[in-house]
């Protein structure tokens, strides 16, 4: 199954770059003085910043999806280039079909053909779908993707009654990026973290923009681009004021390292 990725927010990490090139105060506040239209009232999103708990919430939720088990196993091979194929295809990947839910959709899960181990936790499809190795086909609930290692990389998970799909990626073991958005796509919260798992940048908006707001590694809002305000006490003094742009510059040139180590970036 092809890998998930979010890519909710290329656009807007792209253009904060040409502010980053710059790191002069006045660059960056004329940049992040401009504003979308959009604007969430979502909030941090509740997903463990450790991999480790996201895989054991992962295998407990989808290990109880089968209500009809098949009496012949089914097998599919798959291509690194995820093209199906009648025989084993070297780095590629195979599918086992796995059983039934009660309303007759697929239960299925897919593994590393050189190595055999797990490509994702069992998710569901419809039967239309058998075949398809693209992850947007998962009818509802969650996917969750790994590493030929063994390591959860990425997740989506997806509810269908509450218009929500939630993405998350992970990075030696922890949580670096998140979105929460609807079925659509077009609007969205996405957080980006510190290592310690506190939220780092969070943007608000859709695919083409979005408004971000900056957060210490302790919690505190730094600058907030909903309402293009700075602390009283920030502007009452230049030095505080050259020491905060340059501190929401560093978070900037973070927030495009976690794309490039996801590969988002060109």
């Amino acid at each position: 199954m092809k890998k998930l990725l979010i890519v909710l927010f290329v656009t807007g990490a792209l253009s904060a770059c040409s502010a980053i090139k710059d790191n002069s105060a006045a660059s960056f506040a004329s940049h992040h003085q401009q504003s979308s239209a959009y604007k969430t009232g979502k909030t941090a999103l509740p997903i463990p910043a450790s991999a480790q708990d996201w895989e054991k919430y992962s295998v407990a939720k989808t290990s109880k999806l089968i209500d009809v088990p098949l009496q012949e196993k089914k097998v599919y091979y798959f291509t690194p280039k995820f093209k199906l194929v009648k025989r084993p295809a070297k780095g590629g990947f195979y599918r086992e079909i796995l059983g039934k839910t009660s309303d007759g959709n697929l239960v299925i899960q897919d593994f590393y053909q050189d190595s055999g181990t797990k490509q994702i936790d069992p998710a569901v499809v419809s039967v239309k779908n058998e075949k398809n190795s693209d992850s947007s086909a998962v009818e509802d609930g969650i996917l969750t993707f790994y590493s030929e290692d063994g390591k959860v990389s990425s997740f989506k998970q997806k509810n269908v009654a509450r218009n929500e799909v939630v993405y998350g990626n992970y990075v030696d073991g922890k949580l670096v990026m998140a979105s929460e958005t609807d079925l659509e796509e077009k609007n969205a919260l996405t957080t980006f973290f510190y290592p310690n798992g506190k939220k780092m940048i969070q943007v608000h908006g859709s695919v083409f923009g979005g408004e971000e707001e900056y957060f210490d590694d302790d919690g505190k809002l730094l600058f907030s681009q909903l309402t293009n305000e700075f602390p009283k006490e920030i502007m009452e003094s230049e030095e505080k004021y050259n020491k905060l742009i340059e501190k929401l510059s560093a978070l900037d040139l973070k927030k495009v390292e976690i794309l490039e180590k996801l590969g988002v970036l060109p």
